[in-house]
């Protein structure tokens, strides 16, 4: 009986293995967040950040933020606007990056042009720093200057699988009556530790990290609300907002991102195009190591005559310049005139 019984248990329990879900590893579960940003083709979005440098002053800066982005086999373009209180004037930039060339644009209130006033291709690139406002990374991270870095595998997973970390464990809780993938680890040799909630039912998108340590009375706290969103290929889950708190004794920053507005599969024939990137009429292209000219449709060897068109305030202009020099030699005639009738008379 007793033999029976034990052979009974052992069945159950290999039974029970078997059937067990195996919690997914670190790796994994980050890879499968990458892939479901990366089947964002494209966007525009419309976005506000609100941040002090430290909560003790008053004043809040806010950011009002314009993006489109396209993506497609290695290539990416992104247009950003931006504009503050204090600079109400917007700036704009631009790149856009293939596997032939990279294009930069920066165009400020203080300066039309950045890239050397016409200059604005480079030759492919090779090994490169740039900002690349990469707005699929929003959500993924703890702050929004991390989307001045390029999107990929590598640099997120370092984010939650660092080899400054160890002691890493997978585990389900429940969050509102949804089971959803918690990842704690702990800095080594440190009490410096971290979790990470990912929500499966949500595109396995981070919904809620903690980390601090108790040593350097130090909280951070980041926490980021999911929205449905419409897209082609079917209901597409993205940040609505994301708010981040750091807390490091009697210091406290914050940094809020609301997502004003979001629209996927934006469709625009010519985003890779030299066609598509509005380039000026005449603006040197250093293409493959050859410079060249754009005339509005190709690039071509010679600078092409370029007739601006007149705008209606340099019409005017023209117009209020030529009527003073009008009347002043008006004046001159009628004063030579005088001159003559007093010399004719005496």
């Amino acid at each position: 009986m007793t033999r029976r019984f034990l052979f009974t248990l052992v069945a159950f329990v290999f039974c029970v293995s078997c059937f067990a879900e195996e919690l997914p590893s670190v790796p994994k579960l980050i890879k499968r967040m990458y892939d479901y940003r990366m089947a964002i083709e494209n966007m525009r979005a419309e976005v506000t950040v609100t941040f002090p440098v430290d909560t003790r002053q008053p004043v809040k800066e806010k950011i009002k933020e314009y993006y489109y982005f396209a993506y497609d086999k290695g290539r990416v373009r992104c247009d950003r606007t931006l504009s503050t209180p204090t600079s109400p004037q917007s700036q704009f930039y631009q790149y856009l990056s293939t596997p032939d060339f990279y294009f930069s644009r920066h165009t400020s209130p203080e300066t039309q042009e950045v890239n050397d006033g016409n200059s604005l291709f480079v030759n492919p690139p090779l090994e490169r720093s740039v900002e690349t406002f990469d707005l699929r990374r929003l959500g993924t991270d703890r702050t929004h200057f991390v989307m001045e870095e390029p999107f990929n595998y590598e640099a997120l997973l370092e984010n939650f699988y660092s080899p400054m970390w160890d002691n890493f464990n997978v585990s389900i809780d429940d969050v509102d009556g949804e089971k959803i993938y918690k990842i704690s680890c702990r800095f080594k040799d440190s009490d410096f530790s971290s979790s990470f909630w990912l929500d499966p039912q949500k595109g396995y998108n981070l919904v809620r990290s903690e980390s601090g340590s108790a040593t350097l009375d130090q909280h951070i706290s980041y926490v980021v609300t999911l929205g449905k969103f419409t897209a082609h290929k079917g209901d597409m889950w993205f940040p609505k907002e994301t708010f981040y708190r750091y807390k490091m004794g009697d210091i406290i920053s914050e940094e809020k991102i609301v997502v004003d507005s979001v629209e996927f599969d934006v469709q625009d024939e010519t985003p890779f195009t030299f066609t598509g990137l509005d380039i000026p009429i005449g603006y040197r292209v250093d293409y493959h190591g050859k410079l060249q000219y754009w005339d509005g449709k190709e690039l071509v060897d010679e600078i092409p005559f370029v007739l601006e068109p007149v705008s209606m305030k340099s019409r005017k202009m023209f117009w209020i310049v030529n009527g003073i020099i009008f009347a002043i030699l008006a004046l001159l005639i009628l004063y030579r005139y005088v001159q003559l009738r007093q010399r004719g008379n005496n």
